[in-house]
């Protein structure tokens, strides 16, 4: 079975559904002559038989020596390892709308876009309930950004209003107001200008909430990621590109909205985990997964204490799923 790639809401569910029939079940039609129905008093050629002659076509008896999915074959799921996923780095270096960039390991940025200035003006702490009129954890800015570079987007039209850039001090998150947009179209790889109007602590999440004037000053750029498999994601990684591959180790437990959170187990025998969030209704435990996307936490660092640090699949595109072959 080759690669498969978990999609979003309009995915396709490719499976083969398994039940077991009741009295009324018409695959128990007929048992005089089945030669595999081990309660057959006239069934000569028992299960058991590696022999049998009667059985030699049948795929699915586990006792069959010919038996394609027979517990000794190579192939079955229990003798695979999980891997890697070496060519994929989600969206950077794809071909989707707004996907680009060219994947770089530990790459460093060697220019300021004034994000820090930004960060600065986000407010300490969040809106407080008790003020219904007035939102504490916004503030109206007059901040010019210039040469960003964007390394991920959201999905399908939520990209352009919804998307992760970085320059050489860090990485912010770009979430416009809900009524808000902008017509520029966002790809990874991009260097943007634009400026600041308004920015938003939520949740101890920084954000830029308003923006203007969006213009591409370049397009196809050095996206940097780090290979951080093995290694403890912190706060420090707090929305940054990382890549990690493992398998899923319970069964998840739901964290908000449609979200489950699952245990992500990296790094062999290392054994390292990390949380992984997502509204995927294919994920499931026992998967073997590579992700790479920014590293999330909630709540975020403005909130401080100790936040859960962790890799959300907000865009489907970031995280593949792999398979026996």
């Amino acid at each position: 079975m080759s690669n498969r790639l978990i999609t979003g809401v309009t995915a396709v569910l490719l499976a083969t559904a398994f039940g077991c029939g009741d009295s009324e079940d018409p695959s128990k039609g007929n048992n005089d002559n089945n030669a595999n129905n081990v309660n057959n008093v006239n069934n000569v050629n028992n299960v058991n038989n590696v022999n049998n002659m009667n059985n030699v076509n049948n795929v699915n008896n586990v006792n069959n020596v010919n038996n394609s999915n027979n517990g000794n074959n190579s192939n079955n799921a229990n003798n695979f390892v999980c891997t890697r996923i070496d060519s994929f780095y989600g969206q950077v270096g794809n071909d989707g709308e707004h996907d680009g960039g060219a994947p770089t390991v530990d790459g460093t940025l060697d220019f300021d876009a004034n994000l820090s200035a930004v960060l600065a003006a986000v407010p300490a702490t969040e809106d407080d309930e008790n003020t219904p009129n007035v939102n504490e954890g916004e503030a109206v800015v007059d901040i010019d950004v210039s040469g960003a570079l964007v390394t991920s987007t959201t999905f399908d039209a939520f990209a352009n209003s919804t998307f992760w850039i970085q320059d050489q001090n860090l990485a912010m998150r770009v979430r416009l107001d809900d009524n808000a947009t902008q017509d520029t179209v966002i790809k990874v790889g991009q260097k943007i200008d634009f400026k600041v109007t308004k920015v938003l602590n939520f949740a101890g999440i920084p954000q830029i909430a308003l923006v203007e004037g969006v213009t591409v000053a370049s397009e196809g750029n050095a996206v940097p990621y780090t290979e951080a498999n093995g290694s403890t994601l912190t706060i420090d990684d707090f929305n940054k590109i990382v890549r990690v591959w493992g398998s899923i180790t319970d069964a998840g437990t739901a964290c908000g909205g449609s979200s489950f959170c699952f245990t992500l187990t990296h790094g062999g025998g290392s054994g390292a985990t990390s949380t992984l969030r997502t509204s995927s209704e294919f994920i499931e435990m026992g998967d073997c997964v590579t992700f790479m996307g920014p590293v999330s936490a909630f709540p975020g660092p403005l909130a401080g204490g100790n936040p859960t640090v962790q890799v959300e699949q907000t865009n489907f595109d970031w995280l593949q799923e792999n398979f026996p072959q």
